[in-house]
């Protein structure tokens, strides 16, 4: 299964993306998220990227995050995540 992020993924948008990408990842047992489309992101849409994985992690369920954006790759190196 394949779902794309809105272009703006930040703290106005983190409840609705968790509840439809849960709900996804449920009935599928595993989903690409694509970020491509992805132009502003803050540290909540981060939190949402870093809770999905291991929510994922912890069920078993493939997830992979696609062709992240340029600032999706800056904040998660500002944060010293690593996610993708």
């Amino acid at each position: 299964m394949h779902y794309q992020f809105p272009p703006q993924l930040d703290y106005k948008q983190v409840t609705m993306q968790l509840k439809t990408v849960v709900t996804l990842l449920k009935q599928n047992r595993g989903l690409d998220i694509d970020l491509a489309n992805i132009c502003r992101l803050d540290s909540a849409g981060i939190a949402l990227l870093i809770d999905l994985r291991n929510l994922a992690n912890r069920h078993n369920w493939q997830l992979n995050y696609l062709s992240p954006t340029t600032e999706v790759l800056k904040l998660c190196s500002l944060y010293g995540v690593s996610i993708l």
